[in-house]
Parts: C-alpha cells; structure tokens; sequence
C-alpha cells in the first residue's frame, strides 16, 4: 500500500507544472506518460481499495476545482472520476496541440540543399537564409512574406548530409499549395541558378509521412537503377559484342 500511496502522490505533485509544460514546450510525451501512470495508478487503486486521505496542492489546475479526497472503498467512484477528469484535460490538450501543429503544417514548406551560410554571427546567418529564402519565392513568383523562416537541427552535426533544411512557414496554405504548384514548373529553371543545383521543394511533413517519401524515393532510385542496367546490357550481333 505505501508504494501506491507513494507512487500517487508523486503523481499528484506534478500535476500543477502538467499544463504549463504542455502548454510550453508542447511535450506531447510528458502528457502521454502522465495519463499512462493514471491509468496503472487508477487501476491498482481499485483493486485493492486503499483507504487513506490524500490532499492534493492547494491550487487550481487547469480550471479543475482543488479536491480532497479520501481514497476508500466508499469514495472510489469519486476519486476515480477525478482522475478520468485529469486524463480526459490533458488528451483535450494534446488534440489542441496536434490540431495547432497541423494547421502550421500545412502552411509551410521546406527547403533542401540550400548552401548554409558563411557568417559566424548567427542573426547575420538568420538574415541571410530569410534573405535567400524571399529570393526563392520571388523566382517562384509567390507573393508573400513568410511568417517564419528558420534551419532545423544544430549547425555543427557529424552524422548530417548536406546543409540543414530551411522551414518556411507562410501566412495560409493557399500560399504554400501555390509555392508547390510553381515548384514543380519552374524547378528546372531554378536549379541552373549557383548554389540551387541540388535545392528540392517539398511540403512540411509528419514523421510518418516523412518515412513513406523516403520509401517512395528510395524504390524510384531502385527502378532508375534496374532500369539503366537494363539498357546497358551486352547483346551479340553477328559475333560481335556491343555495349549500348
């Protein structure tokens, strides 16, 4: 019983500082792993009917009501109805999250192969990748000032290819449809530019999405690669071999 107790009260204690860290830092994980320990706590709890009086913080959390409740054969309904109320708070927090993530996804765009910059101060490094960045939508011909603009990842990484992804976030997913769209037109044209040889434009992707294009990309340079050993097969004509 003096596990659960301490387990519950553990718990308990940070609850107040869930919403702000949430709310914050958008930790998805921390929310996840709080309503998990609920779940298990809730659950022993009523299995075993522990009987003991615990007070929580004497604050209000997240618009909930400060509660004392009395852990006990009599008062279980209640005092699990008030966890369910925690956990059902933090999912409704975490859909608001994902919903306010996925609007932002879809207003935005990424920007791949774009050469990082050579100034060691790094606002003049911001400036000059928001800079190159209003050049690229001016080439694309779309009118608009982005919102944010900014490289993913640190700068110095051993393990990373290549200069870090820009992520340009624009004012409404019209923005960013139309961006695509030129893209895909002016693309050529683009790359011929010095320094965009290797540029790609694509959208702003959910890790799983992000897995299947790299799957898709992965099996096209597979074909592309059957495909030119296939036409570059030995065939006899007349005794004589030729390459073609």
């Amino acid at each position: 019983m003096l596990n659960e107790m301490a387990d519950l009260k553990a718990i308990i204690n940070r609850l107040s500082a869930i919403e702000k860290l949430i709310s914050t830092n958008n930790n998805n994980t921390l929310a996840t792993e709080m309503t998990t320990q609920f779940s298990a706590i809730a659950e022993r709890l009523t299995k075993e009917s522990v009987r003991v009086m615990v007070e929580l913080p004497n604050k209000t959390l997240g618009g909930l009501p400060t509660y004392k409740v009395l852990f006990g054969s009599s008062t279980i309904t209640r005092t699990l109805s008030f966890v369910s109320e925690i956990v059902r708070k933090i999912n409704n927090n975490n859909n608001c999250i994902g919903s306010a993530e996925d609007k932002e996804r879809k207003r935005s765009i990424v920007l791949i192969g774009l050469p990082e910059s050579e100034e060691e101060v790094p606002s003049l490094r911001a400036k000059d990748v928001a800079k190159t960045v209003e050049e690229v939508l001016d080439r694309l011909d779309v009118e608009v000032c982005p919102q944010m603009v900014y490289r993913m990842g640190r700068r110095i990484d051993e393990k990373r290819k290549g200069p870090r992804l820009v992520k340009v976030v624009l004012p409404a997913s019209t923005f960013q449809r139309y961006a695509l769209m030129q893209w895909g037109r002016r693309r050529t044209e683009l790359k011929k530019n010095a320094g965009w040889e290797r540029l790609l434009v694509r959208p702003s992707l959910m890790k799983e999405e992000l897995e299947i294009e790299r799957e898709q990309r992965q099996r096209k340079w597979t074909e592309f690669g059957q495909k030119k050993a296939e036409e570059n097969i030995t065939t006899r004509r007349g005794g004589n071999e030729k390459n073609f």
